[in-house]
């Protein structure tokens, strides 16, 4: 049997070829393509060559006035232009009663009243051949149907005019058979010298010129006519039966026709190209024959006379081009019922010749089976000998019960099972004598089959590869594929790793550590032999682990030395031709993985520093320096659109951040509508859709934020900006997140929770955070008018201004930017930190010199006015310092000046919004002493 995904992966892959192909049939034709790159095929070639002469015919073709001029000048020559049928024609018209007539009729135009012209033409062709050369031309030469070019080439003139000559024959046979339609040539205005001496030998043989005349002259005297007016056509009779008439060269039947203004009926017979001449017949089809079989007639019958000429037509490529595409439909078809014919007959001869050579156990035969010799005993010893013994390990443990061994299978996980008999899943297998004296030992079994199957044997693939590598690993036990009523199954085996716990139940372990030493030491550590995994897993182009927590194990020995293993290896990819030729895809692979490693690590544990030493361990011998700068931003930038997994952890519909996971223990059993009727404290803020109370834990503080009401056009001007539901905690949820991650110390986060209606629509939300230990508003501290040394005011403006540039650098703006929201961790003094706090309405969008600049520093200033301590060159250092710049420039002082015009805005705004709120009773009212 085979898997069903695999005929149905073969019949898409021949619908999208299908598909492709009529994508390209309703394309138009790519004639430049295909002219240059199809060179080789005679066809193509052929095209390549008549192109131009097709180009010509399809914008225009020869006029009847041009017709009729050439008429004039080739009755001239007959001999030179009339074909063997026509000159045999034209030598037998004309007999004496046909010659007396033809005289009689000049008498009569010269009595006649016309015009002197037609008089002249009279007497220049008085047997009226003129109008016998009308039989050389034929509706080829004018028509516009769809029409066969016939194009011969050579060197020179005249070898080209043979060949022309050559071919006209053949077409003039195939003509008189009914086969092709009327033809127009280049021999019916130009004529090769040799053609002309055959010519006019035949009409020496055939005519008697003597006879001819003479019954001419008798006609003319029977008429009373002057003989010497016809001296001009007795002439010319007198050099052909003399034989004395030349042959003109091409080059003078070309200069005759450009006399005659005939040079546009050149150019399409007859034309110079890059290789040589080309001379051109134009060919039409009879309406019973399709033009592609008259094309082949007239191949067939050119090549059977050795003549190398070149048949196509405007729309032949075109059609042929659409019938390959129309072959290749078929083609694939046929491909198709072919691989399904052929799937389902080699499954069957190989299950046949299989029952013949093994019989019964036909059914289930191993295709690959590996084992550590270390354990092959072990596992014999409990009657798992085979491979099918690991993949039934059910029956095994049956057969064990009654004897003094013990081998139990707890169920882990079954991933998911499909219709028939594929499944995934994971199991613990726990295999344990009965003598005591006999330690049990645990084993992570996975088996799949079907299209899982190919699942588990790349992981097996990753494990051996990672092993080359030198990446620590969990140990690799034993795999083995069978083939199972057509189906393919296989299974994977490795050892527990005993002692080992999870990155993020290391993590929770560090943050309750209380020793700052001992944190910092093993952080480092811990961040070192990270550093030294992942550059080997791309030293040896092992990409997409996947880096999450719970596969990531370690294990702290007594010396203090950490031991990481890397477990449930699936999702890496292996090594593949791409990774060694194209560079730029294996950068954008290491930036993702160190993305993803980045968001595990939990922000308050691990600092902005902490971060870019280890990245700078891991790049000393991958990035080149000057890249480093641009890759972390890269990576921090990544980080924060994919979140930080301590902020995505859910339990009973509330987020909790695990760091804090010992004081959030009786938090996390409550539920969203009990947090949200929790009464507090002390009553902080009171507004109409906002209230914020604080909370007692043990010796902590929390303040607790709740929103009540969201106005639907917020929400969903939220949901359109992120693309997903955003409540009004979640914004500074996520704002708490981003600022820590770029280095800018704020307030611990604890829980948040959210509820919406219709999935889109806030109803309520909460957001729980930490006190700030020992820490006062900036503002408070100023306005108590403690005295600073200068060169603490200055370190003070400084640090307040570096603060301002990195949130500003960041893309954010806080939109309550006073210093009220900026906190004092310690002494001004000495040492202390400053914390941005009031987050909810942080946003992207800020930039230095921009509008969301302006409205932050604004705001500051405005803060900063009511404070007699701070001066106006503190104001101009902290600008300086948020510039980055030494001395004023048009722009910076073009900012000032904005910074100006909103701090009066500002002042404006927030006397009415006192006003206002005192009006509604969230503030109280002014007392009037």
């Amino acid at each position: 049997m085979i898997n069903k995904r695999s005929y149905i992966k073969w019949t898409f892959t021949c619908l999208i070829a299908v598909a492709v192909i009529v994508w390209i049939l309703v394309q138009p034709v790519p004639v430049n393509w295909i002219v240059k790159n199809l060179r080789f095929l005679r066809l193509v070639d052929d095209y390549a060559r008549v192109e131009p002469v097709m180009s010509r015919w399809s914008h225009s073709t020869p006029s009847i006035e041009d017709a009729i001029s050439f008429q004039d000048s080739i009755a001239q020559k007959p001999f030179a232009y009339l074909s063997e049928f026509g000159l045999k024609s034209f030598l037998e018209l004309y007999s004496p009663a046909i010659i007396e007539s033809r005289v009689e009729r000049v008498k009569t135009v010269l009595l006649s009243p016309c015009s002197i012209k037609m008089k002249k033409r009279a007497l220049v062709d008085p047997l009226q051949v003129r109008d016998f050369m009308r039989t050389t031309l034929n509706p080829a030469l004018t028509s516009n149907c769809p029409a066969l070019y016939v194009c011969t080439f050579g060197d020179t003139k005249e070898s080209a005019m043979q060949a022309a000559e050559a071919s006209q024959r053949q077409l003039s046979l195939l003509r008189n058979k009914g086969i092709i339609g009327p033809s127009q040539g280049v021999c019916s205005f130009l004529c090769s010298e040799e053609q002309q001496k055959v010519r006019l030998s035949e009409i020496n043989h055939t005519l008697n010129a003597f006879k001819w005349l003479t019954n001419f002259k008798q006609a003319v005297i029977k008429e009373e006519l002057d003989i010497e007016l016809f001296r001009l056509f007795m002439n010319k009779m007198n050099k052909m039966r003399d034989g004395k008439a030349k042959p003109l060269s091409i080059s003078l039947q070309l200069n005759n026709l450009h006399h005659n203004g005939l040079k546009s009926i050149e150019r399409y017979f007859f034309f110079r190209s890059k290789k040589g001449y080309v001379c051109v017949q134009r060919v039409l089809t009879p309406e019973n024959i399709s033009q592609n079989s008259v094309r082949n007639i007239i191949v067939n019958s050119l090549k059977n006379s050795y003549i190398d000429a070149a048949v196509v037509s405007p729309k032949l490529l075109e059609i042929k081009y659409h019938s390959l595409l129309h072959y290749l439909i078929i083609a694939i078809i046929i491909i198709w019922c072919l691989g399904i014919v052929g799937a389902l007959l080699v499954v069957s001869i190989r299950r046949s010749i299989a029952r013949v050579i093994l019989g019964n156990a036909a059914d289930s035969y191993v295709l690959y089976f590996d084992i550590q010799s270390d354990y092959k005993n072990f596992f014999a010893s409990f009657g798992i000998k085979k491979c099918t013994a690991f993949i039934d390990i059910e029956k095994i443990i049956s057969n064990n019960n009654n004897k003094n061994l013990a081998v139990k299978l707890t169920e882990k996980r079954v991933h998911r099972t499909l219709r028939g008999k594929q499944f995934r899943r994971t199991d613990i297998l726990t295999v344990k004598s009965l003598d005591k004296n006999t330690n049990e030992k645990i084993f992570y079994l996975k088996r799949a089959s079907g299209q899982y199957s190919k699942l588990l044997k790349n992981e097996y693939k990753v494990y051996q590869k990672m092993k080359e590598a030198g990446i620590p690993t969990a140990e690799l036990i034993s795999y083995g594929e069978i083939l199972r009523d057509g189906l393919k199954t296989t299974f994977l085996c490795t050892s527990n790793l005993d002692g080992y716990i999870s990155l993020d139940e290391w993590q929770i372990q560090l943050a309750n550590d209380n020793s700052d030493y001992s944190t910092q030491q093993r952080k480092t550590k811990f961040l070192s032999e990270m550093a030294k995994i992942i550059s080997s897993s791309h030293n040896a182009h092992i990409y997409k682990f996947g880096w999450a927590v719970k596969h990531i194990l370690l294990k702290e020995l007594p010396s203090g030395t950490i031991k990481i293993k890397l477990i449930d290896v699936k999702r890496a990819a292996l090594p593949s031709l791409t990774n060694y030729l194209i560079p730029f895809r294996n950068t954008r692979q290491k930036i993702n993985d160190l993305t993803a490693v980045n968001t595990q690590l939990y922000l308050g544990l691990f600092t902005f520093r902490d971060r870019v030493s280890a990245f700078k361990k891991y790049s000393r011998n991958i990035f080149p320096i000057k890249k480093q700068n641009k890759i972390i931003g890269e990576i921090i930038r990544a980080s924060i659109e994919t979140g930080y997994f301590q902020f995505k952890i859910r339990k009973n519909k509330i987020f909790v951040n695990p760091e804090l996971s010992a004081q959030t223990a009786k938090l996390q059993n409550l539920a969203f509508d009990d947090i949200m009727k929790l009464k507090g404290v002390d009553l902080i803020t009171r507004k109409k859709v906002r209230t914020v109370v604080t909370l007692k834990k043990d010796d902590h503080i929390w303040y607790l934020k709740r929103h009540f009401k969201t106005f639907a056009k917020d929400s969903l001007l939220e949901f359109l900006r992120y693309r997903k539901p955003m409540s009004n905690a979640r914004l500074e949820w996520q704002a708490i997140q981003i600022l820590t991650a770029i280095g800018i110390p704020n307030v611990p986060a604890i829980a948040m929770g959210e509820d919406f209606k219709n999935k889109i629509f806030e109803k309520s939300s909460f957001i729980i955070t930490d006190e700030l230990k020992n820490g006062r508003s900036l503002e408070q501290i100023l306005n108590e008018g403690i005295s600073l040394s200068v060169n603490n005011i200055i370190r003070l403006t400084e640090r307040v201004g570096k603060l301002a540039r990195k949130l500003h650098n960041s893309g954010l703006t806080h939109r309550d930017f006073y210093l009220g929201h900026i906190y004092v961790v310690g002494d001004l003094s000495k040492e202390y930190k400053l914390h941005l706090l009031d987050l909810q309405r942080v946003k992207p969008g800020a930039k230095i010199y921009n509008r969301w600049s302006v409205k932050d520093l604004s705001a500051l200033l405005f803060s900063s006015n009511a404070i007699k301590c701070i001066s106006s060159t503190d104001k101009m250092r902290f600008l300086f310092t948020y510039l980055n710049i030494k001395t004023l420039d048009r722009k910076s002082k073009y900012f000032i000046y904005k910074l100006l015009a909103k701090n009066d805005k500002i002042a404006k705004h927030t006397v009415k919004l006192l006003k206002k709120r005192r009006k509604s009773g969230e503030l109280p009212p002014v007392k009037i002493s």
